[in-house]
């Protein structure tokens, strides 16, 4: 059987990767037809010392990897090549010698200028890779600011790979036109903030980092291209670019056909720094690719934005994602077009419809998307991987209308839909959500049907403060834990399904519920707080058991239809206000544990006759039945408790 063995020729290729002076004497060893190798080199495969120059005899050309090799200046070599960065003014003093990663500061770019235009700037050396304005420790003299202020155009060096990270800020108010090269790989942070004549800039295919605040206050960028298959974009890199309207990315992507003139579309593995693109106010359409997992506050204060695309892979909505997002209409998956409204979508770019039959079809007419007749339409629909909706996440969207929450969601933060004063409809389908945050649906005045969840088992505080409008809600009979103020001036909730098994109703949690009509029964209750049912007027009965020692004050105030109250016989101590003008209050039970009646506990309550009390260990306020004028015709309570 024949062997195929390496010849000298290609074993030379292969010690390109040794990284010491070893791997070369330890490949000697290995035949004879590898000892004599080193001598084959003209330059050197490794970095050189003193004693190991020796080694090679036939060097012709060094080779320097970094600022600490061996420069041998008193041997004679035909060239020397330097690989580590240099800036340009020590370039050229050297003779000889080949810089192959040249850096340029700022006062080098003007000085080192081949353009014969005073406003412009081309900077044409083959060897310069990296640009690195303002390094921190400089002085910052005003002066240095002037010749960049009257710039109206750059262009970079052909092979640049680097433009540095910005430590103070030089306006460019003039700049408005920039040529990047196809080899730049990164964009510094504040390299170009505040270049407010900037209008567009095309960011070459291999550019994969762009730093914190880099396009900061461009206010005139209208537009971005961007060639990349994957972008990191750091945190504030758009913030404030108020004009911005397209970011196209130019690389193969599945949705580029369905860019319109107002779209934002990121490619496949793409990292969004915190609020990248906020103040951006002209943005209004965003298609965020596959693969992406998180979103954190990349687009809030985009004003003007109406419609995100998300993709399936998408988990986590971070804090502040759309905050004040007052345009945004629709958020949904590409494949979910077809729940959206026919109305909306049928003048888009990405569809063409049948007007007659109202089938959308996708745009070249293939595929029958979905008859939409009878399909529940949604404007924002969180489903597929979604388990998370952060805090304040679509805070005063004020065109959204109605939110679909898919299975996966477990967590949805706190003040999430705050202030949506136009949303109408929210559905939980079973996901495993347990909990709903504190104040995730505040002051949605327009609210008015809610499903939730058959797994949701804790309401937390302010739930719903302020949903006036609320008059449905679905699957409650899961819930055992109300927070404080849950259902705060929900004044047209009438429809209600208490679980029997509720153990904790919080502060002012139905403070006037109005029209709450249904009855209220708990077994297991161990806490009613203050206020808890307070004005709820068309309230009639109200049987509590379990563990409930105390009634706090004006649990029932103000519940002027209620008759019937049972209460465990655990209760001890019933607070002051607890059942004040409950009007139609007339046979009560009071349990044989009382030994506290706080004042004007039952104040004003007319109807009231036949209390039995325990006198033992008993204590009655003064004024506690004051207003109670049958019982006190009976003249079996004491006379300062009507006082």
């Amino acid at each position: 059987m024949s062997h195929k063995r390496i010849d000298l020729f290609h074993m030379m290729i292969v010690a390109k990767y040794f990284s010491s002076i070893n791997d070369f004497l330890y490949l000697q060893l290995v035949t004879k037809k590898y000892e004599n190798i080193l001598s084959c080199f003209h330059y050197n495969p490794i970095s050189l010392t003193l004693k190991t120059r020796r080694l090679f005899p036939n060097l012709e050309t060094l080779h320097l990897s970094s600022s600490s090799d061996e420069t041998f200046e008193n041997k004679i070599f035909y060239q020397r090549i330097v690989w580590f960065q240099v800036s340009k003014s020590k370039t050229c003093s050297s003779q000889n010698v080949l810089f192959k990663n040249v850096s340029y500061n700022e006062k080098e770019i003007f000085r080192y200028n081949t353009s014969h235009d005073l406003n412009s700037v081309v900077i044409s050396d083959i060897h310069a890779r990296d640009i690195t304005l303002n390094m921190k420790g400089m002085v910052d003299h005003y002066d240095a600011r002037i010749p960049f202020q009257s710039l109206t155009s750059i262009v970079l060096p052909p092979y640049l790979t680097s433009l540095g990270d910005v430590y103070y800020y030089r306006s460019c108010y003039k700049l408005s036109s920039i040529t990047l090269p196809l080899s730049l790989q990164k964009i510094g942070q504040y390299f170009f903030y505040e270049f407010t004549s900037l209008t567009s800039i095309d960011i070459p295919s291999n550019v994969t980092h762009i730093g914190r605040n880099a396009f900061q206050k461009c206010y005139s960028l209208k537009s971005v291209t961007i060639g990349a298959n994957h972008i990191n974009i750091e945190m504030f890199a758009f913030d404030n670019c108020s004009k911005l309207s397209v970011v196209n990315f130019t690389s193969n992507y599945s949705n580029l056909n369905y860019i319109n003139n107002n779209g934002c579309v990121f490619e496949k593995e793409s990292l969004f720094g915190y609020e990248a693109f906020t103040y951006c106010s002209s943005l209004q359409t965003i298609y965020i690719p596959l693969f992406v997992l998180k979103l954190n506050s990349t687009f809030c204060n985009c004003s003007a934005l109406r419609q995100v695309i998300i993709p399936k892979s998408l988990e986590i909505i971070g804090d502040y994602e759309f905050y004040e997002c007052k345009h945004l209409k629709y958020l949904f998956t590409f494949e979910e077009y077809k729940n959206c409204g026919f109305k909306d979508f049928i003048q888009q770019p990405h569809f063409v419809s049948d007007t007659n039959t109202k089938v959308i079809y996708d745009k070249n007419r293939n595929n029958n998307v979905k008859n939409i007749k009878e399909i529940e339409s949604f404007d924002i629909i969180l489903n597929y991987n979604i388990n998370t909706i952060k805090t304040y996440a679509f805070y005063d969207c004020l065109a959204i209308e109605s939110v679909f929450l898919g299975e996966k969601i477990s967590n949805v933060g706190y003040h999430t839909f705050e202030n949506c004063s136009n949303l109408q409809k929210v559905k939980f389908t079973n996901s495993i959500i347990k909990e709903l945050n504190d104040f995730v649906f505040l002051n949605c005045i327009s609210l008015r049907e809610i499903v939730l969840s058959i797994n949701l088992e804790n309401l937390k505080d302010g739930c719903f403060k302020g949903c006036s409008q609320l008059s449905k809600i679905v699957n409650t009979s899961t819930v055992k834990c109300f927070g404080n103020s849950c259902f705060y001036s929900c004044n047209n909730l009438d429809n209600f399904d208490f679980s029997k098994s509720v153990s904790n109703i919080g502060e002012y949690c139905f403070f006037n519920c109005s029209k709450m009509c249904f009855p209220v029964e708990f077994t297991h209750t161990t806490y009613i707080g203050k206020f808890a049912f307070c004005m709820c007027s068309n309230l009639t009965s109200v049987v509590i058991q379990g563990t409930l020692e105390c009634l706090y004050d004006n649990t029932f105030d103000g519940c002027s239809s209620l008759v019937t109250v049972i209460l465990p016989r655990c209760i001890k101590i019933i607070r002051p206000d607890c059942f004040k003008n409950c009007r139609k209050l007339e046979n009560f039970i009071l349990p044989e544990n009382v030994r506290y009646i706080g004042f004007h506990a039952f104040l004003n309550c007319v109807l009231l006759s036949n209390i039995v009390i325990n006198k033992d260990a008993f204590f009655i306020s003064m004024g506690a039945f004051s207003g109670c004028s049958r019982l006190k015709e009976e003249g079996k309570i004491p006379q300062h408790c009507f006082e």
